[in-house]
């Protein structure tokens, strides 16, 4: 049998405590890989940990982290401390996200709580982890939307502090500069890292009736996006799993060096004239506000 590509390689999963995040940890895990988990409470993480290793993943290759990413500061903390304990990283996958809320929310930091969570929280973990990428010459994995081609970013008020508050746009928005982000990021880091973007498609998840009413498992949907997270070189001849109900798709920048994997995102429909480096540049500013401590703040 062919030692599997995942084999003494470590890997970071955001918002890995339920859906797509947990099974793609389960599927890491059990092709030998040693993944950081992140959760974003200590309960959570410890109900997702217990259910793992129930299910019969191996406890020794699980690393339990938490970080609320309402929280800038957490987000900052939990970065700085990566960075000095893990200094090689041979896969980032960027999971972690919400759907918008109801009412108008704003972090106690000053951001929409969806723009908070979905972008800006791991553009800043994704940055500050570039050396350990780098190291290991890794993968980064961004879980966008295809409702990233409806998204429109209001450059004078990303935060939508003003006019009306509508949860759909505010999601849309969020995945559209993950989305610029992962292009950019991309061409930066050419010949040096892979970065991905992957639009996972409709589950059966908590976020199922925010777009939907019909979803596939995520035990589905994490058995072929596992091929995205393969850290090891492809042959440029490689065929790849095209399931009938996955959209087939290109790679979010860079050049490409593998056959289409399936569920990756397709480069945004319209022509938005503003680059994704105006996008990074745009939201690194607004990353960098100082954090202030302590949860979020709703209004209408």
């Amino acid at each position: 049998m062919s030692k599997s590509p995942f084999a003494s390689r470590t890997a970071l999963v955001t918002g890995a405590t339920s859906g797509l995040g947990l099974e793609l940890t389960r599927r890491l895990v059990d092709a030998g890989a040693t993944v950081i988990m992140h959760a974003p409470d200590q309960a959570s993480g410890d109900a997702a940990l217990e259910e793992l290793v129930k299910g019969g993943a191996e406890p020794l290759r699980l690393r339990l982290v938490t970080a609320d990413f309402s929280n800038m500061e957490e987000v900052a903390a939990f970065a700085g401390a990566l960075t000095r304990t893990v200094p090689t990283l041979d896969l980032l996958v960027n999971n972690a996200a919400i759907r918008g809320p109801e009412r108008r929310t704003l972090t106690l930091d000053g951001h929409e709580l969806t723009f908070q969570i979905n972008y800006l929280a791991p553009y800043v973990l994704t940055k500050a982890l570039v050396p350990a990428l780098t190291a290991a010459r890794g993968r980064v994995v961004n879980m966008s939307s295809a409702m990233h081609r409806g998204g429109n970013l209001g450059w004078g008020d990303l935060d939508r502090k003003k006019g009306y508050y509508l949860a759909l746009p505010v999601y849309a928005q969020s995945k559209l500069a993950l989305t610029m982000f992962t292009r950019t990021f991309a061409d930066e880091q050419a010949g040096v890292l892979t970065v991905v973007s992957a639009d996972p498609g409709t589950m059966r998840t908590g976020m199922l009736s925010f777009y939907g009413h019909v979803g596939r498992p995520a035990t589905e949907v994490a058995a072929e996006l596992i091929q995205l997270c393969d850290p090891a070189p492809r042959s440029r001849h490689r065929r790849a799993l095209r399931p009938p109900r996955t959209r087939d798709a290109r790679r979010a920048g860079g050049q490409r060096d593998r056959p289409r994997p399936p569920g990756q995102t397709h480069r945004p429909a319209h022509r938005n004239p503003l680059t994704g480096a105006s996008s990074h540049r745009a939201c690194r500013v607004s990353a960098g506000v100082r954090p202030v401590s302590g949860r979020w703040q709703t209004g209408r």
